[in-house]
């Protein structure tokens, strides 16, 4: 089993808190959450240029609308897996 410390924040301020808290457990993965305010009505915390990891690997989870707008900018930033909501693709690619 594997355990993967999850971050949800609205603002830079507290991701970097997070991930200073992620120094004292020994995480492999972190997993950063990020909302468009559409898909879901909060919108987190979305700069991953800014996101300093070298001892972590990432996973972003996409609640947006429309995640192709942002795969591109987490994957140049670092990000080893992407997830998204189905019902975000379903259709535009694959009519029913």
């Amino acid at each position: 089993m594997q355990v993967i410390p999850a971050i949800n924040c609205d603002t830079e301020e507290c991701v970097k808190k997070h991930l200073e808290m992620l120094k004292d457990i020994p995480a492999e993965w972190v997993h950063v959450d990020v909302s468009d305010g559409k898909f879901t009505p909060v919108r987190t915390w979305n700069e991953p240029e800014l996101l300093e990891t070298e001892s972590l690997k990432v996973e972003v989870h996409l609640m947006v609308q429309e995640p192709e707008e942002y795969i591109e900018r987490w994957v140049r930033a670092g990000a080893k897996r992407v997830i998204l909501h189905i019902e975000t693709i379903v259709g535009r690619y694959h009519p029913p």
